[in-house]
């Protein structure tokens, strides 16, 4: 009984510890895609406006939806 309760607790950290990882991941990519959109926005006068389909299309490696 008290092996299978450290088990569990030991699954769960490494869980906890698994979606941190990934949210740092995700946070570089985010950084890294907002310094390539800075460099978009002189092209882009709605640059804030369309962040979101800049940051997503970037991520892509696609044009950014508004300038096409």
């Amino acid at each position: 009984m008290r092996v299978s309760f450290i088990q569990a607790t030991n699954s769960i950290k490494v869980k906890k510890i698994k979606s941190n990882i990934t949210a740092i991941q995700k946070q570089k990519i985010r950084s890294t895609t907002f310094v390539r959109h800075r460099r978009l926005s002189i092209i882009c006068s709605l640059a804030v406006a369309n962040h979101f389909s800049c940051y997503y299309c970037i991520c892509k490696n696609a044009i950014p939806l508004h300038l096409v």
